[in-house]
């Protein structure tokens, strides 16, 4: 097992940055990251395509991390697909904050 990270998208030349960590071998999302280094906070959406629950975010500057529970009874199904592309959820991300 390792933890891969990937990039989802990037705003003002890098400064602010959406990432997650995913196990390279049961494929399963671990962790959800918003590196902000610009003095505006960003914006994430996720919506999960099973049930269609959305949860909005707002990330202030610095650096802000979302652990994905990895308990049978608490797990979040997302994995990434061959594609490279998350399974199980929908991603709208913004900078500035709107």
């Amino acid at each position: 097992m390792a933890i891969v990270t990937k990039v989802l998208g990037e705003f003002n030349g890098g400064l602010v940055r959406f990432e997650y960590d995913y196990d390279n071998n049961d494929l399963r999302v671990r962790a959800f990251r918003c590196v902000n280094n610009s003095t505006e906070a960003a914006y994430g959406q996720i919506t999960r395509t099973s049930d269609g629950a959305s949860h909005d975010l707002r990330f202030a500057p610095g650096t802000t991390q979302i652990n994905i529970p990895t308990a049978p009874n608490q797990r979040v199904q997302l994995t990434l697909r061959p594609d490279g592309k998350l399974d199980g959820a929908e991603l709208h991300l913004a900078w500035p904050y709107p």
